[in-house]
C-alpha cells in the first residue's frame, strides 16, 4: 500500500549488557542487521520505516546515542509467521522466499526459515497476528522487530536529561529537542520466520554499566 503522505515515528531504545560496547553492536548490525524483542502492543504502534535511535549507558550513569536504525521487518516464530504470511498471500499482499540461514548474535541465535515481503503496514500485520493467536491459542505477547543500521554517529551524542532506562522502546515526542541524523529511507516491509531460538547467558557477555517493502519473519521468542 503506497501512501501519498507517510508519517514516521521516532523511537529510542537502550542496547543492553549482552554487548560489551556499542562498537560490538555496530559491527554485528553491519553484518546481519538488527533484531530486538518487543511487546506486541508496542509493535502495533510502530510502522515500517520508523527510526529507532540506539542508546547506551556509560560511566557515571550518563546516556549517549550512538546510531540509528530503520524498522524493516517483523520477526515471528515459524508457525505464527507461516499463518500470517499465508493469510496475506491469500489477500494478494505477500510473496514468499524460503530459507535464510543461521543467525548468531551476542544475545542469542536462531535459524531464519523464510521471509514474506508484504504489501501491508505493520499495524495491519499485527492485527492479523493477534487474530491468529486468539484462533489458534498461540502466545503472541512478544514479537521481534528487525531493521537496518542507517546511521552511525561520528561521536556519541550525550543526552541531558537522559531518558529513563527501559528494556522496551521510548516514543520520541514531536516536541523533543533531540536532533536526529541521517535521511529517511524506504522501508522493506517484511515478515521473518525463525526457529530454534537460543538466548545466550547474560553473565557470559556482561559489560560494565558504568564505563550500545516490508517483511514478516519468524522470531525466536
Amino acid at each position: 500500500m503506497n501512501e501519498l503522505i507517510k508519517q514516521y515515528t521516532r523511537w529510542m531504545h537502550y542496547i543492553g549488557r549482552y554487548y560489551r560496547s556499542h562498537h560490538a553492536f555496530i559491527r554485528e548490525a553491519k553484518v546481519m542487521g538488527i533484531a530486538r524483542r518487543i511487546p506486541a502492543q508496542v509493535a502495533r504502534g510502530m510502522n515500517y520505516g520508523d527510526t529507532v535511535v540506539l542508546l547506551r549507558y556509560c560511566r557515571k550513569e550518563r546516556v549517549y546515542a550512538f546510531a540509528e536504525m530503520v524498522i524493516t521487518g517483523l520477526v515471528l516464530s515459524g508457525d505464527m509467521a507461516q499463518a500470517v504470511g499465508e493469510k496475506l498471500q491469500a489477500q494478494g499482499k505477500a510473496t514468499y522466499t524460503a530459507g535464510g540461514g543461521m543467525i548468531s548474535r551476542e544475545c542469542g541465535s536462531y535459524m531464519i526459515m523464510g521471509t514474506w515481503n508484504v504489501d501491508a503496514e505493520l499495524p495491519e500485520v499485527m492485527d492479523i497476528v493477534t487474530e491468529i493467536a486468539a484462533e489458534k491459542g498461540m502466545d503472541a505477547t512478544f514479537v521481534m522487530i528487525s531493521g537496518e543500521l542507517t546511521t552511525v554517529y561520528d561521536d556519541p551524542v550525550y543526552l541531558d536529561p537522559a531518558p529513563p532506562f527501559t528494556r522496551g522502546f521510548i516514543r520520541v515526542d514531536d516536541g523533543a529537542t533531540f536532533t536526529l541524523f541521517g535521511e529517511q529511507e524506504e522501508p522493506g516491509n517484511k515478515i521473518i520466520a525463525i526457529e530454534s531460538y537460543q538466548k545466550k547467558d547474560r553473565k557470559c557477555t556482561r559489560s560494565p554499566r558504568r564505563s550500545k517493502s516490508s517483511a514478516i519473519a519468524p522470531a525466536l521468542l
